[in-house]
């Protein structure tokens, strides 16, 4: 009868079932350590490895050559709560996930960051990965091998149901600039600051050029508050702040040229981790897991983005809100059914985000519970958006619309 060791080593090639997992400087998994991969918990290192590690192409992570790194660079708008973690250095924590999934997740755990129809976001990006990295020989320790034949619920308990089993490796640096809409400005000319940024920027020619031009469009808007970060070089120090200028922003391109010059693949940085099973069992599915942990992954997005979005309607309802400033505006005849109308239709529109997120919770129970593939796989699929919110007029800007009498503005929104 095969031992749980030898069903260790047939899952541990390079080509094994695998999930990835966040990395960075505050990333919490260690190697060999235990991890519960839906709700990223850690647990005890119950394996051992030899010195070094396997790559497919045969790389030391340790030995990588000192030499200029080649890093093609990528511009988007920033529309979605993934893409916004990956601009920031705020993204939400393995245990702000557990909360999730398991019931209790406040507003008070969310990204700092937010994405909101009246924020225009553009991300750049520049990296390179040098592939993923994998402990060699990897085997239980004794005491938890003898564990896993005897009481494997106990074993799961105290190890997790898959250990860290390597890590990806790359450097890189990522900006993201952030213009919120001036009340005076139409959600058409937001749009056409993005769009040239997004264009513009493409046709930079390095990353120092894509963030010129892009910085430049987008000035249109007003000031920028730009982020960066950067992994895998140094730090940047004294880059994030506002951009008010086409001044300004030359001097962040020029510091951004001098940063990129330095990069070299020594100065790699581990930027995931990888996650594979102790071994298969009838008790525990990796197929399964992995589609929990990608369907619980998106609903976690789509919680997020829409419980921003109500935070604020609510602050907009609230006794001293916006909509309760503005009622003396509303008070004449020829003002009064228009604001009669946009009052309705954000009371309409917090009811749809809240059944929304209603139904969000229902599913996250549903594929925690799930016991097959098919029970959970259609979360994968589903999206829980409201499209409304893509082009929400906010409070203040539907107040200034009233007040210059840009009645058209209004109802095109």
């Amino acid at each position: 009868m095969k031992s749980a060791l030898t069903y260790l080593f047939l899952f541990s090639s390079l080509g094994a079932h695998a999930l990835d997992l966040q990395g960075g400087p505050s990333s919490r998994f260690r190697l060999g350590h235990g991890v519960e991969p839906l709700t990223q918990q850690v647990f005890n290192r119950c394996i051992e490895y030899d010195k070094g590690f396997e790559n497919e192409n045969g790389l030391d992570p340790d030995g990588l050559p000192k030499s200029g790194v080649e890093m093609p660079v990528r511009i988007e708008q920033v529309t979605s709560v993934s893409q916004l973690d990956r601009y920031s250095s705020s993204s939400v924590s393995a245990g702000a996930s557990y909360a999730f999934v398991s019931g209790g997740f406040s507003r008070t755990q969310t990204s700092a960051k937010s994405v909101f129809s009246d924020r225009a976001m553009v991300g750049i990006e520049a990296g390179t990965n040098y592939g993923r990295f994998y402990l060699k020989n990897p085997r239980l320790k004794p005491e938890y091998a003898q564990l896993a034949a005897t009481n494997i619920r106990k074993f799961y308990d105290t190890c997790g149901t898959e250990y860290i089993s390597g890590f990806t490796l790359g450097q890189g640096l990522r900006v993201l600039m952030t213009a919120s809409t001036d009340i005076t400005k139409s959600f058409e000319s937001m749009s056409a600051a993005v769009s040239a940024g997004v264009q513009y920027g493409a046709i930079g020619g390095s990353f120092a050029g894509s963030f010129a031009n892009a910085a430049s469009s987008l000035l249109a808007l007003g000031s920028l508050q730009v982020d960066f970060v950067s992994y895998g070089g140094g730090e940047l120090k004294d880059l994030s702040g506002l951009i008010k200028s086409d001044g300004d922003a030359k001097q962040f391109r020029d510091l951004i040229s001098k940063y990129m010059e330095g990069l070299d693949a020594t100065k790699a940085v581990r930027t995931g981790y990888i996650s594979q099973p102790y071994f298969p069992d009838r008790s525990y599915d990796p197929l399964l897991t992995e589609v929990k942990h990608t369907a619980i992954k998106r609903l976690f997005e789509d919680f997020r983005y829409l419980h921003q979005n109500q935070d604020r309607l609510n602050q907009a309802f609230a006794e001293n809100g916006t909509l309760r400033a503005m009622k003396k505006e509303c008070e004449p005849a020829d003002r009064k059914p228009i604001c009669d109308t946009y009052l309705a239709s954000l009371t309409a529109l917090n009811k749809k985000v809240t059944e929304k997120l209603d139904r969000i919770r229902d599913a996250v129970s549903a594929c925690v519970a799930a016991k097959t593939v098919a029970d959970c796989d259609r979360f994968v699929r589903d999206r829980y958006e409201v499209e409304e919110l893509r082009r929400t007029m906010w409070p203040a800007h539907f107040r200034y619309q009233l007040l210059q009498s840009n009645l058209d503005e209004i109802r095109n929104r």
